[in-house]
């Protein structure tokens, strides 16, 4: 199972980065939401003509500039008054704030915070969260397929095949605007090519559910600490875990779940044909 998954993985990222690299591109903090690349490349050669001491090349470049600014700029608002129209109040007073420019000043809600009693600075208060939320399950011990009962159990003498066509129709219906734990395999990729990784995909979760184990890529999550109220006062109390997931593994754990919800529906009913089995035998 694990040797599958980690082929599906490979062939996956070599395809990705064979046809579709990844592009490093830098943006500033101050930089206007209108600012693309090409205007950054115009002003980059103008300020590089104003030190050459090229006049003419310079003027040239300097008009394109302001010009290029004034058509992107319009542009920009232009498209955000359209849209503004149809947006609620809350997205209606973000968009009118980024085309006014107005930026809020918000209070950094982890300024101050302690951890058991103890003021934590800026820069060990990433390691401090890190070892308190790993220091919570410290205790807990890990689940080893020898101690299971996975193995005695004849799962694929049941009907828990899932079919292509249902994994198709989970990746076509996928959240685009959903984090992801990869930028490469993501919702986006995987809706795109629904019909392509439907087969494969459905393979890695028949053979896991058949054979009880877990992929190792389906077990990495990157945990972010989201502060439970607006001022964070100590670590142990005021930080909560969100863990982004591979998501194919959140594919599976859909099926997963019809698959409990059948078993429960399928118990309560037994349990309910008892109860009325009983109630007549009274």
């Amino acid at each position: 199972m694990q040797c599958q998954a980690d082929i599906f993985y490979d062939l996956i990222f070599e395809i990705v980065d064979r046809h579709a690299p990844m592009i490093l591109s830098r943006v500033k903090n101050n930089d206007r939401p209108w600012v693309t690349s090409y205007f950054k490349d115009i002003v980059n050669q103008r300020d590089d003509a104003y030190e050459r001491g090229d006049g003419p090349l310079y003027r040239k470049l300097r008009n394109k500039a302001n010009r290029l600014r004034k058509s992107l700029c319009r542009s920009f608002i232009d498209k955000k008054i359209i849209k503004v129209s149809d947006r609620h109040s809350k997205c209606w007073w973000r968009d009118i704030k980024s085309i006014c420019g107005i930026r809020n000043n918000r209070v950094d809600v982890l300024d101050g915070i302690q951890f058991q009693g103890k003021i934590v600075s800026r820069d060990m208060l990433p390691d401090v969260i890190n070892s308190f939320l790993k220091s919570v399950s410290d205790g807990v011990p890990a689940l080893s397929q020898c101690h299971s009962n996975l193995s005695s159990i004849d799962v694929g003498s049941t009907d828990v095949d899932i079919s292509e066509f249902d994994v198709y129709r989970v990746l076509s219906n996928l959240n685009v605007s959903k984090s992801s734990l990869d930028s490469i395999l993501n919702n986006r990729l995987l809706r795109s090519l629904a019909d392509i990784l439907a087969s494969p995909i459905c393979a890695l979760i028949n053979n896991s559910l058949k054979q009880g184990v877990v992929p190792s890529q389906w077990k990495v999550a990157r945990v972010a600490p989201i502060p439970k109220c607006s001022l964070v006062r100590n670590v142990e109390t005021g930080i909560r875990p969100i863990s982004i997931t591979c998501p194919v593994s959140k594919v599976a754990e859909i099926f997963v779940a019809r698959l409990f919800d059948d078993f429960l529906t399928m118990i309560m009913m037994s349990i309910s044909s008892v109860q009325l089995l009983v109630g007549r035998q009274r």
